[in-house]
Parts: structure tokens; sequence; C-alpha cells
């Protein structure tokens, strides 16, 4: 691994850390995309698949923060358990797609 490639990788950590705050979903998608395409060698429409429950589980996040800020256990239980199930999967599908 060279420091280019290494700097790569931080500029899409970074980048996609910005895209989450700014809410913009679809270049959040592709800035994280991009750095499992570098950090796992997964090829591009499979680190979208894998990253899609990624994704998804991190707005959950964001979902169960507001209701935990607003004491609402029920709801922040829900919504952190559904974040679990799709980290999970991500997980799962991660693993099984670099045993290819």
């Amino acid at each position: 691994m060279n420091m280019n490639e290494i700097s790569r990788m931080a500029k899409c950590e970074i980048g996609w850390w910005k895209a989450h705050h700014r809410k913009q979903r679809e270049k959040l998608i592709s800035e994280m995309s991009n750095l499992y395409r570098l950090l796992f060698s997964l090829n591009y429409n499979d680190a979208l698949i894998v990253v899609g429950f990624r994704v998804k589980a991190a707005e959950l996040h964001d979902i169960a923060e507001k209701y935990e800020n607003q004491k609402k256990q029920e709801e922040t239980d829900k919504y952190w358990d559904e974040a679990e199930r799709n980290l999970q999967k991500h997980f799962e599908l991660l693993k099984k797609i670099r045993k290819r």
C-alpha cells in the first residue's frame, strides 16, 4: 500500500463524514463505496451493495439519537435494534463478497 492510496482512503473517509453531516446521501454512498473499493478490493457495484446496509444503519442511528434526546426509550431501542440488523447484513455480505 503506497502513500497515494492511503491519502485517497483518508479523503474518502472524510468525504463520507462530511456528506453524512451535510445530509448528502448520494455523496455519502459514493465516498464510502470508493473507500470500500480501496480497503477491501471490491468492485464498485459490490461496494455499493455492501455500503447500502451501512448507510441505512447510519440513518437509523440518527433517528435513534433523536428519540434518545427526547427521552423516548421505546422508540430509541426500536431504531438501535434496526440499525444493528442492518450492520449485521452489512458485515455478513462484506465477508461473503470478500471470500469470492
